[in-house]
């Protein structure tokens, strides 16, 4: 009798098969993500918002290159040598081809192909996006996918193809409604799902990796030769602060407040679990109740860091990570930020996951950003030392009475980089 094979195994040759697809994690270096207003920072709905963190991505976000209304014509002749071939990415996240729909298939493939056959010449990998569903539109993108699917089949070291999108339509491709704002850009609550089916993907891709930081003697706080500004990634003490109807106990140099009546929270320090490998403790906000519309749950630390200078040569990009547990109903919530801020001014790009309209999200995620600080041609400004915070921000749409559970945070670090 023959002996049934697991859905998972490593290879002599140093894969791993997982349910008949060889991975050889051979995907690595700094990812840009392209395409157009899906892809935007005016939108950001493309799914890597949750996908990347979920696949615990061990990799930088260091370029968005969306640009709204692009057709396949417009990203390769205006933006795709200039702005994506020029900064080199190791790693193209693609999700193009919505505003080129009206195309026949023939034409479309032949303009599409020009942007794999590139990555191709130019040795950078390609992570392959299903074009959404639109409304008006079915089984046309579902053929257009298949086609995009075979140019990753036909090059499968260096092009993949992840069908991310297939929860947000029926059998034949039909938009479904209510994972979409207008009938073209996924709501949050089509960028979840978006994630959630590619993290798998990402994960079996992506060389294995862990970015998270783990020496305590790693922040200029106490050492003036590390580039990482946390000044307690690892959760220690119990100094830190308080305010506007949240009560407990915060781990030192973090403050935890809500703005807004009614809207309230209690913080814990909590042990890592028994089976975790890492050990460091999570500290936990217990959302107990919320006032309304419009408020903010705010979970802020201060940095130690060196003066920023108004240009990119000393501190181009500041890499923003934070490890993430949800246990939290998210009907009455909106959205999770992250950002670094000095007063009102903001040290580069927010990074931002959609909550609202799924329901209870139990998931454990890497957040990742590390858009350079002239990101879309946002101002570089200078900084005093020590005058920047990180901070994740938790806003509202409704009133809830009762609780909705927990959002987990630790080893939060801030790199600042020249490259």
């Amino acid at each position: 009798m023959a002996t049934s094979t697991p859905d998972f195994y490593n290879t002599i040759s140093g894969g791993s098969v997982y349910a008949g697809r060889t991975a050889y994690g051979n995907f690595s270096g700094d990812i840009a993500v392209v395409g157009d207003s899906i892809t935007s920072l005016s939108y950001q709905s493309a799914g890597y918002r949750w996908g990347l963190p979920l696949a615990r991505s061990p990799y930088r976000l260091a370029h968005n290159i969306g640009v709204s209304g692009a057709t396949l014509d417009d990203i390769w002749t205006t933006h795709w040598a200039s702005r994506v071939l020029a900064v080199s990415p190791s790693i193209v996240m693609l999700r193009l081809g919505t505003n080129s729909l009206a195309l026949s298939y023939a034409t479309f493939m032949s303009k599409y192909q020009r942007f794999t056959d590139s990555m191709i010449a130019n040795g950078i990998k390609g992570i392959l996006h299903a074009v959404p569903p639109r409304q008006g539109y079915g089984t046309d993108i579902r053929d257009k996918n298949d086609g995009i699917a075979a140019l990753a089949a036909a090059n499968p070291t260096v092009l993949k193809f992840t069908n991310d999108s297939v929860d947000l339509a029926d059998s034949n491709y039909a938009y479904d409604s209510t994972c979409f704002y207008d009938g073209v850009h996924p709501n949050q609550k089509g960028q979840y799902l978006t994630g959630v089916r590619m993290q798998p993907d990402l994960t079996n891709w992506f060389a294995p990796n862990d970015p998270r930081i783990t020496d305590s003697n790693d922040t200029y706080y106490i050492n003036s030769s590390s580039d990482q500004y946390v000044k307690n990634p690892f959760n220690s003490g119990t100094g830190g602060g308080l305010g506007g109807g949240c009560t407990g106990v915060v781990p030192t140099f973090w403050s935890v407040s809500n703005s807004g009546a009614g809207t309230t929270s209690v913080v814990s320090i909590i042990s890592a679990d028994a089976e975790d490998t890492n050990s460091t403790p999570w500290m936990r906000v217990t959302v107990t109740g919320l006032g309304g519309s419009g408020h903010l749950l705010n979970i802020i630390t201060t940095l130690g860091h060196p003066a920023l200078a108004a240009d990119l040569f000393t501190v181009k990009r500041l890499d923003m990570m934070c490890e993430v547990r949800f246990n939290i109903d998210t009907t009455n919530l909106d959205k999770l930020c992250m950002y670094a801020l000095q007063g009102s001014t903001r040290v580069g790009t927010e990074f931002y996951m959609g909550l609202k309209g799924n329901g209870v999200i139990n998931k454990t995620a890497l957040l990742r950003s590390s858009f350079p600080r002239n990101q879309d041609g946002a101002a570089v400004v200078a900084h005093a030392a020590n005058s920047v915070g990180l901070r994740f921000e938790i806003s509202t749409i409704a009133a809830q009475a009762s609780t909705l559970g927990t959002i987990d945070f630790r080893l939060a670090s801030v790199r600042g980089q020249a490259t």
